[in-house]
């Protein structure tokens, strides 16, 4: 078979009797009917809109569940009115060990201080650190309830690692001075 040499390749035509401005003489086909496209081309675009509707509910799901949290976020938190100091004398005997934090919060309102330090704190924080064997493992820390006309008078409860009650003092009162487990 003789080589074909780019002589022998013969030029594109053109057919210049066109204008740009009309279309191509080509008969109009009409879209094919359902009954005539095949199955499998038909299961595919099937298939990419229902992927596309799936993408579209995912979308808007994830938007509503961050408009969610963006709107959890920015609630500002419940304003707690203190509670008169008398009740706080008359519910202190139903604070003991083993409750927990919001329960004692319950019981005595929002406390003053978190945190705080006192001289007679000392004793108790001392029992804790020459024996954390028998205190629950886990952070320490004391809240306390002041009286807003006396400076002298107070209850302190000291909450162990796992946000239970291990103390439970009060200054300027007549009641217990310690109450223990």
């Amino acid at each position: 078979m003789p080589k074909q040499g780019l002589s022998q390749v013969r030029p594109l035509e053109v057919n210049r009797s066109m204008s740009r401005s009309s279309p191509p003489n080509r008969p109009f086909s009409s879209p094919p009917d359902s009954a005539s496209i095949d199955p499998d081309t038909r299961n595919v675009v099937h298939c990419r809109k229902t992927l596309l509707v799936k993408c579209i509910i995912l979308a808007l799901a994830l938007v509503s569940a961050s408009y969610l949290r963006w709107r959890a976020d920015s609630t500002p938190p419940p304003i707690w009115e203190p509670i008169d100091f008398k009740l706080i004398q008359e519910r202190y005997d139903k604070v003991g060990w083993g409750i927990k934090s919001s329960e004692v919060e319950a019981l005595l309102g929002p406390p003053d201080l978190v945190q705080t330090r006192e001289p007679e704190f000392q004793y108790y924080d001392d029992l804790v650190t020459y024996r954390p064997d028998r205190y629950p493992s886990g952070p320490f820390w004391w809240l306390k309830w002041t009286d807003p006309n006396d400076e002298g008078k107070w209850v302190a409860v000291f909450f162990g690692g796992d946000d239970t009650v291990c103390y439970v003092i009060k200054k300027g009162f007549q009641k217990w001075n310690v109450r223990l487990p």
